[in-house]
């Protein structure tokens, strides 16, 4: 993962915290979701090309 993508995520997350705990562990599961999404789309593309 390049290093802009991950200081973005960071500053994401880092603002996840300042939002309650119910609602911080939703968007918390829908960014697994889309790194888990975004490494098999990327492994696709990487494999195929």
């Amino acid at each position: 993962m390049n290093l802009a993508v991950y200081i973005i995520y960071s500053s994401i997350i880092n603002n996840i915290c300042k939002v309650n705990i119910s609602q911080q562990k939703n968007i918390l599961e829908l960014l697994w979701i889309k790194f888990i999404f975004q490494d098999k789309f990327l492994y696709i593309i990487y494999r195929y090309s």
